[in-house]
């Protein structure tokens, strides 16, 4: 990436279409690399922290823990709703956004 930034600067001192042309083509090609190897390690983790285990099994368990430290539980958990196992893709796109506006202003 440093060296496509290097050749950005030289290509913009000369002026010359092609030269820019393609160090901007190599930056492109460079930024989608980069986000295909993002993507990639976030469905990974994604996939190797969320949990297999069946949900009655994990009801279960919480009530066995609460019955044998005298715990009320009640209708608590039921209130709370379901906990997610993934980020959220909004929160992803608006910080990619802002670095491509970042980018844009400093070109």
């Amino acid at each position: 990436m440093k060296g496509v930034v290097q050749g950005m600067g030289q290509a913009l001192q000369s002026m010359n279409v092609e030269k820019i042309s393609a160090t901007m083509t190599a930056f492109e090609q460079q930024f989608e690399d980069m986000e295909v190897i993002t993507d990639t390690i976030s469905d990974t983790m994604n996939t190797s922290t969320s949990s297999a285990t069946p949900q009655e099994d994990v009801d279960s368990l919480i009530q066995k823990v609460a019955d044998e430290n005298q715990l009320e539980l009640g209708s608590q958990l039921d209130d709370i709703g379901s906990v997610g196992t993934s980020t959220p893709a909004a929160s992803e796109a608006k910080g990619e956004a802002k670095g491509e506006d970042d980018l844009a202003a400093r070109l």
